[in-house]
């Protein structure tokens, strides 16, 4: 992407260094994660799109080439610290699957968007495990664009820690947090854990 071009999509999450264990064989390293897929996507699809990730030192530099060869805004990619999410996602016999975290890259805040970001007309906040903090998402509300949210990632499949029986009898935190966006996004597998 040209450096002066801002952003019409700005795409909020971990990426992450994943090893898959299939019932056969094991892969890896590959580069996982919504926030990777759907900032690759949409730029090659011609939307200009920008990334905010937290990674750290031992982030294998070629699973990072995809975003550049993608036109993917990577400025908002920081290395802070050694640790990059990292995951064992495991695949059973039946296509069920549980993902590990192994090392985990620190949360990503408000702080940590290119200013120039800010002028996106979407913001998609697609987190793993709860790295886009609530305090985060209500920074970005106040700034009014659209906003849209995988739940996966607070709470759903992804999560290494899933709502208790009393929240899914009263929804308070998941009311809390989907209150702020204008879109919201749940699998079948997500929804599991939330009702």
């Amino acid at each position: 992407m040209e450096k002066w071009m801002k952003p019409d999509l700005i795409v909020i999450g971990h990426i992450l260094n994943e090893t898959i264990k299939l019932p056969d064989r094991t892969i890896a390293p590959v580069l996982g994660s919504p926030a990777a897929y759907c900032s690759v996507i949409a730029s090659r699809l011609g939307v200009k799109t920008g990334i905010v990730t937290k990674i750290g030192r031992d982030m294998p530099r070629e699973l990072l080439k995809v975003f550049s060869e993608a036109g993917v805004d990577s400025r908002g990619i920081k290395t802070e610290g050694e640790a990059s999410t990292t995951d064992l996602l495991i695949y059973d016999t039946s296509g069920n699957k549980r993902a590990h975290y192994l090392k985990r890259a620190p949360d990503i805040l408000f702080d940590d968007i290119p200013e120039d970001y800010l002028g996106a007309k979407i913001i998609y906040v697609c987190p793993m495990d709860y790295e886009v903090p609530l305090e985060t998402v209500r920074e970005l509300s106040n700034l009014g664009k659209t906003l849209a949210v995988d739940l996966m990632g607070y709470g759903g499949a992804t999560s290494s820690i899933h709502p208790d029986e009393k929240e899914q009898k009263n929804h308070r935190v998941l009311k809390d947090l989907v209150r702020h966006f204008h879109i919201v996004r749940a699998s079948i597998e997500d929804c599991q854990y939330f009702f």
